[in-house]
């Protein structure tokens, strides 16, 4: 029996808002991509990752087709859509139209995923190190205040399960592009704590440091319950992290 558990943020409120981060458990695929992979560009069984889509989709109550993915490419590219599919060389969506979800899919970068109460807009960010020094979030909450005049102090922020600063090591070019606050030295190794560099940034850009919740859960130290590629390389699964505006819900007005 496929048991699907996904991580359910606390911060969004359910009645507005689907969201989550899927784990490796619930799926159907075999070791080493063992169960709900939904890397669709790793060598896993095609049919495998497309029950597991099917699975993903049943457990939520939605329809497959109204979802809307990207592939990711590191950059600090962010874009608004307004229709279901696959969208190139972008790392970050967001959008206001009810009933379509958004997903990022990860394996120690952290998921990313905001949303903004006022004028009902949600979003997913996928930040590792490389889009986080361009500047990735810092186009999300320009774009935001383009598109719907967003207040980047009402906008709420989920950092999801990824990489953490126990495990992510990382050389003298990338610990000079990162906040001080976010370096960790351990026996003569340098560690990044993203979660902190990502809360850094946002509190820099505006962003209320209590609209923003971080689920710290480290993808290297659970093999059980995420993938890794810093542990497990090329054999790497994928999860998703997700978010979905309710249709029929009510703007919430400004106090």
């Amino acid at each position: 029996m496929n048991i699907l558990n996904p991580i359910i943020p606390h911060s969004l409120p359910s009645q507005r808002i689907l969201s989550g981060f899927t784990t490796r458990r619930g799926g159907v695929s075999s070791a080493p991509y063992d169960s709900l992979n939904l890397g669709t560009s790793t060598s896993d069984d095609p049919s495998s990752v497309r029950e597991n889509y099917a699975l993903l989709y049943r457990h939520l109550g939605i329809d497959g087709k109204n979802t809307a993915f990207m592939r990711q490419i590191h950059s600090a590219s962010v874009i608004t859509v307004s229709e279901a599919g696959v969208y190139d060389s972008v790392d970050g969506m967001l959008t206001n139209v009810p009933g379509l979800l958004l997903g990022v899919k990860t394996a120690d970068c952290v998921p990313v995923l905001l949303y903004d109460p006022y004028s009902l807009a949600v979003g997913v960010v996928h930040c590792g190190w490389r889009s986080l020094v361009s500047k990735i979030l810092e186009n999300t909450l320009s774009l935001m205040e383009h598109e719907w005049n967003t207040k980047t102090e009402e906008v709420i922020f989920i950092l999801g399960p990824s990489a953490g600063p126990c495990c992510y090591e990382v050389g003298e070019e990338v610990a000079a592009r990162m906040r001080d606050s976010s370096l960790l030295n351990r026996s003569g190794k340098v560690y990044t704590d993203l979660h902190a560099e990502i809360i850094s940034r946002l509190c820099e850009n505006g962003v209320n440091k209590a609209n923003i919740e971080s689920i710290r859960n480290c993808t290297v130290c659970n093999p059980s319950l995420f993938y890794s590629h810093r542990r497990d390389g090329i054999v790497s699964g994928r999860m998703a992290g997700y978010i979905m505006l309710r249709e029929k819900i009510e703007r919430k007005p400004r106090s």
